[in-house]
């Protein structure tokens, strides 16, 4: 982590050097810097993107992961949710709209702590209670981490537009003589469905970060915040270079924690290092 900040800290007094030269000594004529600047903070931002990513996963290992099992009514998502947990967690029927509220059955899928959510069959209904459990389950599953989305069949399109992660699959698999998909009553492919789901969260923690207090992941995205409004200003065409260099600054100040104080003594020894000023 002392590497990765210290990386941070050499190309942000790079940048806030070259800023500060082409305002303080503009009349030496020492040329455009637009373009080095830019790449210095563009590499900051891309390492703050990639460890703020891995501290979410981190906590998200910490906290535990989120599935939903979408699906028309009737598709099986209750007798499904049942066979995963190895007992009557929901209560099943032929009665299309058994399922009115969010179902959290919590369970240990490959090793890591897994929320499955067994929600509401979507359908067109005029009846209030159903449609309020359609309405939540809506809602649960647009903030998960991916969802299992249950076809009613073998080349049957799904109910919902399914994300990158989704797993897609039809229910009742013990139905159809073809191959694929998944039956809660069966367990026909359960175990392929696991390995499924096991393979998604490993890729969810792939990306676990570097720091390990909450403090940090605030001045990572503080400093990200302050980087986007820099590196969107000098994009644009006839930038103020004070504001490039007071967003800079904030990134700074953001890391302060991380990396340490950094004052004008650095950004003087930087531009009489780089440029024959003042001589």
């Amino acid at each position: 982590m002392g590497r990765l900040v210290e990386g941070w800290r050499s190309h942000l007094v790079k940048a806030a050097a070259l800023v500060e030269t082409s305002i303080d000594f503009v009349e030496e004529d020492v040329g455009n810097f637009d373009d080095m600047i830019l790449a210095e903070l563009l590499a900051v931002h891309s390492q703050l993107e990639t460890e703020i990513a891995g501290q979410a996963a981190r906590e998200r290992v910490q906290s535990g992961f989120e599935i939903a099992l979408i699906g028309s009514v009737n598709a099986g998502k209750s007798t499904l949710l049942n066979a995963l947990a190895g007992r009557e967690a929901a209560i099943t029927s032929d009665i299309a709209g058994t399922t009115r509220d969010v179902i959290e059955l919590r369970m240990d899928i490959g090793g890591y702590a897994v929320t499955l959510l067994d929600t509401a069959g979507l359908r067109e209904t005029a009846e209030e209670i159903e449609s309020i459990g359609i309405a939540r389950g809506q809602k649960r599953a647009a903030t998960t981490d991916f969802n299992i989305i249950l076809c009613d069949g073998p080349g049957i399109p799904p109910p919902v537009d399914a994300n990158p992660l989704d797993i897609v699959t039809f229910s009742k698999a013990d139905k159809y003589a073809v191959a694929g998909g998944v039956s809660g009553i069966t367990g026909v492919g359960l175990d392929d469905l696991l390995n499924q789901i096991t393979q998604r969260l490993s890729k969810l923690t792939a990306r676990d970060g570097l720091s390990v207090r909450h403090r940090h992941l605030v001045a990572m995205q503080s400093a990200k915040a302050a980087l986007d409004s820099a590196i969107e200003k000098l994009r644009d065409q006839g930038y103020i270079a004070e504001l490039v260099a007071a967003d800079i600054r904030q990134a700074m100040t953001a890391l302060d924690s991380l990396i340490g104080k950094v004052d004008v003594e650095d950004l003087l020894g930087d531009i009489f290092a780089s440029f024959c000023i003042g001589k």
